[in-house]
């Protein structure tokens, strides 16, 4: 499965591009958030919070410079990338596009759409390139 990229319901559209992750940017916080992710942010980044990926998927959230969180996905199959607003959640954090529900851990991406699994991939910490 692919990631589905839809319009947002909010006034904050997902970036979108083809670029493939390849390196990592050093947060004033010490955590790691990849160039990749924090090129598509609205804002400075504050600080990186999880990174995860598997051999296909990318995952991060990272900290705006405000305190916004942000979740960004890479899919190596599609070279899609989407980046949106994200809030923490009691396993992790979560991000919602139009309906889609985007569940983030370390270890775990679930997204979903009205109770229907549309991606559910395990992941391991750390950035694969």
């Amino acid at each position: 499965m692919a990631f589905v990229l839809l319009r947002p319901s909010s006034s904050s559209p997902p970036t979108t591009s083809s670029a493939a992750p390849s390196s990592a940017t050093t947060t004033r916080t010490g955590v790691v958030c990849p160039t990749e992710a924090s090129a598509t942010l609205p804002e400075t980044v504050g600080s990186g919070l999880l990174v995860a990926s598997n051999q296909r998927i990318h995952i991060a959230v990272c900290s705006g410079a405000s305190g916004t969180l942000y979740y960004y996905g890479a899919d190596d199959r599609t070279n899609l990338t989407i980046t949106l607003p994200a809030t923490r959640s009691a396993d992790g954090f979560t991000a919602t596009n139009n309906g889609v529900t985007y569940t983030i851990s370390a270890d775990h991406l679930l997204v979903a759409k009205a109770g229907r699994t549309l991606e559910d991939e395990d992941l391991t910490s750390g950035w694969v390139g």
